[in-house]
């Protein structure tokens, strides 16, 4: 049975040739083989989407009993709600005991398909049991959501999830984002405009997102939905020409009432003006004869010895010396050989920093500020041998936050380069699957008990919400099983 795609009526539409080929995958699976399907890949590239839209594509085919994962469901919980699922799609059915389920179902067809998204957050042993009870039903399919790093511890707590079939979903190309963006801006409310997508901005994008369209999502800006017309910027454009208007008119007023006033004052001064100008004169009168007549002092007008010379008047005489200020200026200093040294060498230092100015600059650097620049140059982030000897350095009581756990060694090399600025804590170790398959860990301190390994989970940034406890001396062991493995081989 082949799968006709279809922009679904759940949302994105599925772009890419890969997801497409991974939908029939899933199909042709869930028709043909009983066993058990994981669907894995990185948080927000699509596996919940991609499962959504098989169920639209299928639903008259096939009944879904989709449970999101959680960490207090029961194995007879799950069971019930598969039940409950039968009900409601086929009312008419008699339906058997579950131990019987392929009875019931029998000559019809139909295939029960159980889809458990983030079915990591489920209790250890569950999907164990899940997957023993599907193996034993024909007619029922089990499929499972998971996260590289999820998929990895549940290889430990749940060992029957390493025979299940695996469908990756890979991160979309560089060309991808940009075809998903064109599609994106044909929706009604689009996020990004159809005129603003170019490679510049496509590449930009890429980066940021390394191709996840849940991040993409995340990186564009919220569609407007529902918006109302604001008149908040045009109320306010028109308060401001008003206010402007006021003060205008206040400031109008106000010099309208200030000239009439000044030309009242002046109205009034007018009648004494001629009375004023009389006064003038007689003064004016009186100080012509003053100058004519002077009016000669006491000691003017004692006698004159022969050969003295007439005092001149104090307003024309001039100052034979300096101001006293001047002369306090011009003073001599007394000064000691220390006072003269100290002047010296201070006068000295001014003149060198003033006319080069590299001295200063040199003067106040430190003296290891090379050694820090070369410090900071070869900070780079750590590599997989270093994350070895220090997980082995370790104290086999001590704690661990698992990040995350990936096939790709270079994914892991980028979120470190990505997440420098956490510190020193952050290294990568190797190990492998119980299959064989390599697989990267991100692990992030060593803590002495839970309590504070949970503290510091806490503070992570938002990549690494979903964060793993794990005891040190567990990763230990797997590194040595990974060396002892890669020594028979």
């Amino acid at each position: 049975m082949n799968a006709k795609i279809k922009t679904p009526a759940s949302g994105y539409s599925l772009i890419t040739k890969e997801r497409t080929q991974k939908l029939d995958l899933l199909q042709h699976l869930v028709v043909n083989i009983a066993r058990a399907i994981v669907v894995c890949g990185p948080e927000g590239v699509g596996k919940s989407r991609l499962l959504k839209y098989f169920q639209e594509m299928s639903a008259d085919s096939n009944i879904f009993c989709s449970i999101n994962g959680d960490s207090r469901l029961s194995y007879e919980q799950v069971l019930d709600m598969l039940k409950q699922a039968l009900v409601d799609k086929m009312p008419n059915l008699k339906i058997p005991p579950l131990s019987k389920l392929s009875e019931g179902l029998t000559g019809q067809n139909i295939k029960v398909v159980l889809v458990i998204d983030e079915a990591g957050k489920l209790a250890p042993g569950l999907i164990e049991s899940l997957i023993a009870y599907a193996n034993g039903q024909p007619a029922l399919r089990c499929i499972l959501v998971l996260t590289h790093s999820e998929l990895y511890l549940k290889n430990s707590t749940d060992p029957a999830i390493e025979d299940c079939y695996q469908i990756e979903i890979p991160p979309l190309s560089e060309k991808q984002c940009g075809e998903f963006l064109e599609y994106l801006s044909t929706l009604p409310n689009s996020r990004v405009q159809f005129s603003s997508i170019n490679e510049t901005s496509v590449a930009e994008l890429y980066r940021e997102t390394h191709g996840i369209p849940g991040n993409i999502l995340k990186y564009l800006p919220h569609p407007e939905r529902g918006k109302t017309v604001d008149y908040g910027k045009p109320v306010l454009i028109l308060a401001v020409i008003v206010l402007i208007g006021v003060a205008l008119g206040v400031q109008w007023w106000s010099a309208k009432q200030t000239t009439e006033t000044e030309q009242k004052v002046v109205s009034n001064l007018k009648p004494n003006n001629n009375q004023d100008s009389r006064k003038n004169k007689t003064l004016v009168s009186e100080q012509d004869k003053q100058k004519q007549f002077p009016v000669q002092s006491a000691a003017e007008q004692t006698v004159k010895k022969p050969n003295q010379l007439p005092i001149e008047p104090l307003a024309t005489a001039t100052p034979a010396a300096p101001p006293v200020q001047n002369r306090i200026l011009e003073s001599p200093k007394i000064e000691t050989p220390l006072q003269k040294n100290y002047v010296v060498s201070a006068s000295s230092t001014t003149d060198d920093a003033t006319l080069n100015p590299d001295n200063l600059n040199a003067q106040t650097k430190p003296d290891n500020a090379g050694n820090i620049e070369n410090q900071t140059q070869e900070n780079t982030t750590a590599t997989q041998e270093e994350g070895e000897r220090w997980i082995k350095a370790e104290p086999v009581e001590n704690y661990t936050l698992q990040l995350m756990a990936l096939p790709d060694e270079q994914t892991i090399i980028d979120v470190m380069t990505r997440n420098q600025a956490i510190g020193e804590k952050l290294r990568y170790v190797k190990t492998k699957t119980k299959t064989g398959k390599d697989r990267f860990i991100l692990l992030y301190g060593s803590y002495p008990n839970l309590e504070e390994a949970g503290n510091e989970a806490s503070v992570l940034p938002k990549e690494f919400q979903k964060t793993w406890t794990r005891k040190i001396s567990v990763i230990q062991q797997e590194i040595l099983t990974t060396y002892s493995s890669n020594s028979a081989e």
